[in-house]
């Protein structure tokens, strides 16, 4: 059963952990394709990109179509403007909440492979900035999840060890780097995610109203 004594701090992703994201961020790099080269993503595209950041999606596309007039960065920069048009933030129910109970009594970091073009506008809109003693995204790392890189830098910044540091996760690609790390990991089930294929043994899957009962 999953408790909070031998914990010391909490890690939380952001898209589709804490915010439901992931529909525009692919709405977004649909429309940064069709802008830049006329291009229409694919089911295997759309498949690629629920796994992957933006640049590697772009790259594997670009790489497939021999595309020369266009960079992985420059769809991935024209995709974060895009998105940062069309979103709204909200927080999943029961996460404000919980983060709330907890403030205070726990570090709190959070660790996104978002760019912090929108991680941080996001967070002011959400009112968390405060609440979090430290933000990591994708330009803090040289490598973003299933690499533990970026929980390791926020453990270190929370001065948790990794095995007390409890990381909040949605996606096969996070909790993969939660493994990969040495850290204990949640499973966030919130409505309309899909089930990511892959669930570590020892990962509990809760929802924000069941976390907030422990």
């Amino acid at each position: 059963m999953l408790t909070f004594n031998a914990i010391d701090g909490f890690i939380f992703d952001l898209d589709n952990t804490l915010i439901p994201s992931e529909p525009f961020h692919l709405k977004a790099f649909a429309q940064a394709m069709r802008d830049l080269a006329n291009y229409e993503l694919t089911p295997e595209d759309i498949h690629h990109f629920s796994q992957h950041v933006s640049r590697q999606t772009a790259e594997v596309i670009i790489r497939k179509m021999g595309f020369t007039h266009i960079t992985p960065q420059g769809v991935a920069d024209h995709k974060n403007t895009i998105v940062r048009k069309i979103f709204k933030p909200t927080l999943f129910p029961g996460a404000r909440e919980f983060i709330q109970k907890h403030h205070g009594d726990k570090k709190m970091a959070l660790a996104s492979n978002s760019p912090p073009a929108f991680v941080n506008p996001t967070l002011e809109e959400l009112g968390l900035n405060g609440v979090m003693d430290c933000v990591i995204t994708s330009k803090d790392v040289h490598n973003v999840k299933p690499d533990p890189e970026m929980f390791q830098i926020a453990a270190e910044r929370l001065q948790c060890p990794p095995s007390r540091t409890l990381v909040f996760e949605d996606s096969a690609f996070g909790l993969k780097a939660a493994v990969n790390g040495g850290f204990p990991s949640v499973l966030v089930l919130n409505p309309n995610n899909p089930v990511p294929d892959y669930i570590p043994d020892d990962t509990t899957a809760l929802t924000w109203s069941q976390l907030l009962r422990i």
